[in-house]
């Protein structure tokens, strides 16, 4: 077990510790209603929120100090990506939770409305869900900008509402501590309402309609092969996922790099600087020459830009499908959207979707 996963795990044990010791000042509080814990003077300030103030601050640096040090020492683990995650929301939904309640033993606190404290923990759970279904799918959901606003303005109203709203509890009622609760909620609602939309690809099935493509070609008699370049082999790999695909499957290339299309597919050097491996001429190329190579009836051929940046100046999405046969070879153009991993199984699902056509 590495530094930064041990930062990680005294993380969690020590929300476990604080958890459980605030559990046993609400007992005493219950069986001894005079027992109560000052604040600092007229500050306002709670001596106990001060002390969770401290952890809170202590903890969120100690969940920025592991992601530095794994990240810098090339220490990123399965376990660390899971742990660090977990802690993260423990610490900062704990104590939204926990300052929902107006606690005997710390008289005149604020809190936090238990409306904003539903919508905060809510939103964790929905993205959290999201992320899971994406991961089971390949599929990596990266912190957006809105995030990170929701972020920052939930951990300044949790420090806020632990301080009782100090400094500006001496003229203001708590509203600049109330302000910074609601704009947190919002910024919540908003990130968590984005995170989906931008993401409601990952809830789309994809079913490949692999089994009648078999019975087609093995009713016809007709045999197949692939030339892959930014699929990298899925479909190849989709394709020999129906037991028997070996009676009209042939075999894929993937030549992914400029050079392996023309050492293996015996495209002109000029062809491809002429036109980029990203086009409508060397996808038709590759549809042409693959079906040849591999001495099949029907080849299909895949190139095209999957991101995450833009190639040859062409941009994310824009990709070329390629189907030749003894009636000829055609190419069909797509600008396709969503990530990488969602790039390469349209493009999938929309060659086999051409070849049942065809």
């Amino acid at each position: 077990m590495n530094t930064p996963t041990k930062i990680t795990i005294s993380r969690i044990a020590a929300i476990v510790i604080i958890v459980v010791t605030l559990f046993v000042f609400s007992i005493i509080s219950q069986t001894n209603p005079d027992f109560v814990i000052p604040n600092i003077g007229n500050t306002g300030i709670n001596w106990l929120y001060l002390g969770l103030f401290v952890f809170f601050l202590l903890a969120s640096f100690t969940d920025f100090l592991d992601g530095f040090l794994a990240r810098k020492n090339h220490q990123v683990t399965d376990l660390g990506k899971f742990l660090d995650p977990v802690a993260d929301k423990l610490l900062v939904n704990s104590m939204v939770i926990f300052l929902v309640f107006p606690w005997r033993f710390v008289p005149d606190q604020m809190t936090f409305s238990i409306w904003c404290a539903i919508i905060l923990v809510g939103r964790d759970i929905v993205v959290d869900a999201l992320r899971f279904i994406a991961a089971q799918k390949g599929v990596v959901i990266a912190a957006n900008i809105f995030g990170k606003v929701k972020t920052v303005l939930e951990m300044v109203a949790i420090c806020l509402v632990l301080l009782n709203s100090w400094p500006f509890n001496y003229f203001d009622n708590h509203w600049v501590a109330k302000s910074f609760v609601y704009l947190a909620t919002l910024a919540s609602f908003v990130s968590g309402l984005i995170y989906v939309i931008q993401n409601r690809h990952v809830f789309k099935e994809n079913k490949f309609n692999t089994k009648n493509l078999k019975e087609y070609f093995v009713q016809e008699g007709k045999t197949l092969g692939s030339i892959e370049s930014f699929t990298g082999g899925l479909f190849a790999s989709e394709i020999t996922k129906i037991a028997g695909a070996s009676n009209y499957f042939k075999g894929t290339m993937v030549t992914y790099a400029s050079e392996e299309k023309e050492r293996l597919l015996d495209i002109p050097h000029d062809e491809i600087g002429k036109y980029g491996v990203v086009s409508e001429q060397i996808a038709y190329a590759m549809a042409e020459k693959g079906r040849q190579k591999l001495q099949v009836d029907v080849c299909v051929s895949f190139t095209g830009n999957a991101g995450p940046t833009a190639m040859e100046d062409k941009p994310v999405g824009e990709i070329y499908i390629g189907i030749s046969d003894a009636s000829g070879t055609k190419v069909f153009p797509y600008q396709l959207s969503g990530n990488r991993k969602n790039i390469q199984t349209q493009a999938i699902s929309l060659a086999i979707e051409q070849l049942l056509k065809k």
